[in-house]
C-alpha cells in the first residue's frame, strides 16, 4: 500500500495516483487541504515497536499497512483554498495550522 500525500489535482500528485491505478498498486490519497481535520497518532515503544494511525474525514489508515510514501506537500499559505484569502488571513491560517501540527498531548 502506498500513501500519497499532497493535492490530488496537482499534476505530479495526479500522475502518481494515475500510475498507481494503472499498475494495480494499492494506494491511499491524503488530500493536504484536509490537514486541519486530520489526526496522526504515533506510538514509539521499545517492546511493541512503532505504530501509527492517520485519520481524516474520509477514513483511517493503519500506517503498518503502508509500504511506501509519495510526498508532495505545499506550503499551506499557498494551498488553493487559502491563496484566495487576504494576506493577513493567510498568515493567521499558517500560524494556527503549525500550532495544531506541533501540539503534543
Amino acid at each position: 500500500m502506498i500513501l500519497i500525500l499532497g493535492i490530488p489535482d496537482e499534476a505530479p500528485v495526479a500522475r502518481a495516483i494515475a500510475a498507481a491505478q494503472a499498475n494495480g498498486i494499492g494506494h491511499i490519497v491524503f488530500d493536504q487541504r484536509d490537514h486541519l481535520a486530520a489526526n496522526l497518532m504515533l506510538t514509539l515503544d521499545p517492546i511493541a515497536g512503532r505504530r501509527g494511525v492517520l485519520s481524516d474525514p474520509k477514513g483511517t489508515v493503519n500506517l503498518a499497512s503502508v509500504s511506501g510514501v509519495y510526498v508532495r506537500l505545499m506550503d499551506e499559505r499557498f494551498l488553493p483554498n487559502i491563496i484566495e484569502l487576504p494576506l493577513i488571513h493567510r498568515k493567521g491560517y499558517a500560524r494556527r495550522a503549525s500550532m495544531r501540527c506541533c501540539r503534543i498531548g
